[in-house]
């Protein structure tokens, strides 16, 4: 007997998910504690830790930047790389 495969649910049928705002992530206040968080803010973090430490720290805050603004943001159309 063969099984279904599961399926991944359309863009449709997934449930409304808020961004990832740098307040969630930071802590920060003020107006940026509101905004999105941005793949391009990501790649400076990126650039920074980098310049600081030699590579990119694993679980670090340019790692979690990224995640964010990559698999959250950009795909809820939030934000955009610029």
């Amino acid at each position: 007997m063969s099984q279904r495969q599961p399926q991944r649910p359309r863009a449709d049928q997934l449930p409304e998910q808020e961004p990832i705002k740098y307040g969630d992530v930071f802590d920060v206040s003020s107006e940026l504690a509101s905004k999105p968080v941005a793949l391009r803010d990501a790649a400076a973090m990126q650039t920074a830790e980098n310049m600081v430490f030699g590579q990119t720290q694993r679980g670090g805050p340019a790692a979690v930047m990224e995640s964010a603004a990559a698999a959250v943001n950009e795909r809820l159309g939030n934000v955009r790389n610029r």
